[in-house]
């Protein structure tokens, strides 16, 4: 067993692209989304335990 196989390598090369610019912004946004909800679940998770331990603002 190799620890770096060329054959695979090569072939993961030849069935990519370069997205288009529609494709592109698709992907932007979704990931986005994604990182705005998780920062959003953080924040609150936060505030949350600010307002418990009563070291608020």
């Amino acid at each position: 067993m190799r620890l770096f196989d060329w054959d695979n390598y090569k072939r993961v090369l030849s069935i990519t692209h370069k997205p288009s610019q529609v494709e592109f912004k698709q992907m932007a946004l979704s990931v986005l989304i994604g990182l705005s909800i998780i920062g959003g679940i953080g924040f609150v998770i936060s505030m949350a335990v600010r307002y418990m331990t009563g070291t608020g603002l």
